[in-house]
């Protein structure tokens, strides 16, 4: 492995399409990799004349297949647009994707696929925060940038990871509004039905957290199985009550 320097529908097939969200969100993108271009001086790998690779791991297979794919298909979208007006200094973005299943083993897998030789310039929207938090040390040691990762959590923003260049709101910033509103509504009892695993556990946490400072507190809380079992019967799931 090398060492470096230092929410759309895939029908839509025209960025005209896109909420005002997306495209901002992705202009931004396109203006980040112009500024990283613009400032190289020496070869970068994944950069040639004409191109600009970039590398994602997600889900396009499995209970979370639409995520992954949804994901990809709206970055295509913009990607061609910025493509057919002339690209990035002249250089088309292209897009590697492989289909990590929501699996943390296959995420740090696809990983090292990308970044090892002839490998990509930067990874783009990896989907998840188990397959995410998994591949963070490797693309952290080769210092490969992550653009734009479609995970709200903590671990991802704090500490400070340079590698890493969030663009959507934490997991904590959007359970301290739910909490505001239903605060705000006096809606009770309420309970946390949460995902076992790191998101679900960290949503979980922020809620106990928060609610502790802005009633009200849930009087209970339940797991479920993580995305790739999802569907299994419910004698699986386990409920208990909080302290």
């Amino acid at each position: 492995m090398r060492a470096r320097k230092p929410w759309f529908s895939p029908s839509a097939a025209s960025p005209r399409r896109m909420s005002h969200r997306w495209r901002l969100v992705l202009g931004a993108l396109v203006a980040f990799f112009t500024c990283m271009v613009a400032n190289l001086v020496l070869a970068q790998e994944g950069i040639t004349a004409n191109t600009i690779l970039l590398g994602q791991s997600a889900a396009m297979s499995g209970a979370a297949s639409e995520l992954g794919n949804e994901m990809r298909a709206g970055a295509l979208a913009y990607f061609d647009f910025v493509n057919a007006n002339g690209g990035v200094n002249g250089r088309k973005i292209v897009l590697r994707s492989l289909d990590d299943g929501y699996e943390p083993d296959r995420a740090v897998a696809n990983t090292k696929q990308l970044i090892g030789p002839n490998g990509v310039f930067a990874l783009f929207g990896y989907v998840g925060t188990p397959t995410t938090l998994a591949a963070m040390p490797v693309f952290s040691r080769a210092g490969v940038p992550l653009v734009g990762p479609f995970t709200g959590a903590e671990v991802f923003r704090h500490p400070l990871n340079r590698y890493i260049f969030n663009v959507r709101a934490s997991y904590f910033d959007e359970t301290d509004k739910l909490v505001e509103v239903l605060a705000a509504l006096d809606l009770k009892p309420i309970a946390v039905f949460y995902q076992n695993d790191a998101y679900g556990r960290a949503c979980d946490a922020r809620w106990r957290n928060a609610s502790c400072r802005s009633p009200p507190r849930p009087p209970s809380s339940g797991t479920r199985p993580t995305w790739p079992n999802r569907w299994k019967p419910s004698r699986r799931w386990r409920r208990k009550r909080s302290s």
